[in-house]
């Protein structure tokens, strides 16, 4: 009974370890999804306030490419505001409504509809909880649609 509780623990920090050293950004997760290569792209491409979050606590709402191709107005940092908010909210922590980093703070609104999480208009496609190079936690929302 010994060995398999030493073996049990070995299993337990081996999983932990892994966890630790497989901690992801919401950059890194981001370039690892093409579907999402024109939202990182605006996200590496401007200068802006968003890079001072990036590396912070943050909720990322990440449009698809189809979504991105659909919006005809302007892609600018206050675009990328707009699917930002200011601390790490994961879904169970969503009330419904969070306040985006935009200026003015328009809200995104959170609701279910059966077992589909929406902002805005937009549907979670996946979750990611993920940490900053600094080990700050985050959340990535992958989203079907930009938020208006």
């Amino acid at each position: 009974m010994g060995v398999v509780n030493v073996w049990a623990g070995m299993f337990l920090l081996l999983g932990l370890g892994l966890e630790c050293t497989a901690a992801e950004s919401i950059l890194e997760m981001l370039e690892k999804r093409t579907q999402y290569s024109q939202f990182t792209s605006l996200l590496k491409s401007n200068e802006g306030l968003h890079n001072a979050y990036l590396d912070n606590y943050v909720t990322v709402f990440a449009p698809s490419n189809d979504a991105m191709d659909a919006f005809k107005g302007l892609k600018d940092e206050n675009f990328i505001l707009n699917h930002m908010v200011s601390s790490s909210i994961s879904q169970a922590d969503m009330g419904e409504r969070l306040t985006s980093l935009m200026q003015g703070h328009p809200p995104i609104w959170v609701r279910m509809i059966t077992s589909n999480l929406y902002v805005n208009q937009a549907r979670v496609v996946f979750t990611y909880a993920l940490e900053s190079s600094s080990g700050k936690k985050q959340f990535l929302y992958l989203i079907d649609s930009v938020l208006e």
